[in-house]
């Protein structure tokens, strides 16, 4: 089995970061990570944009397996990170603070979901073929 990560990179910065193949074994267990940067200023424009009603931005980790044939099938999974750790201070005009959502009974700041797993299914990977 062969997995790979893939994290899309914010706005700022658009494009898609590859990172290596790694090669799992049955029985084997890996870690992987999907994480993002940003600055202060940019999550500050995440949480406008979720305060005036629209999405803001998401981290996906995809996950991928493709069987050994080449008339075989390929497996996706996503996870999807999404949330924002700063809100703003209603009674301070440009007042924002992070929210530390480990507090007990705290509301969360970020969360994930995995989303359905994605199956296509291949009369040729090699000459990219699916099969309709």
């Amino acid at each position: 089995m062969a997995l790979q990560a893939t994290q899309i990179v914010p706005a700022e910065q658009p494009g898609v970061i590859n990172v290596p193949l790694v090669h799992v074994k049955p029985g084997d267990t890996v870690s992987l990570l999907c994480q993002e940067a940003r600055s202060l200023k940019a999550w500050i424009g995440v949480a406008e944009d979720r305060e005036a009603g629209r999405p803001g931005a998401e981290v996906v980790g995809m996950l991928w397996h493709s069987d050994n044939y080449d008339d075989g099938v390929v497996d996706y999974w996503e996870v999807r990170i999404g949330g924002c750790p700063v809100q703003s201070i209603p009674e301070e005009v440009g007042g924002w603070f992070v929210v530390h959502d480990w507090a007990p009974g705290a509301p969360r700041a970020l969360g994930s979901s995995l989303m359905p797993r994605r199956r296509r299914y291949f009369l040729s990977k090699a000459d990219n073929r699916e099969l309709a």
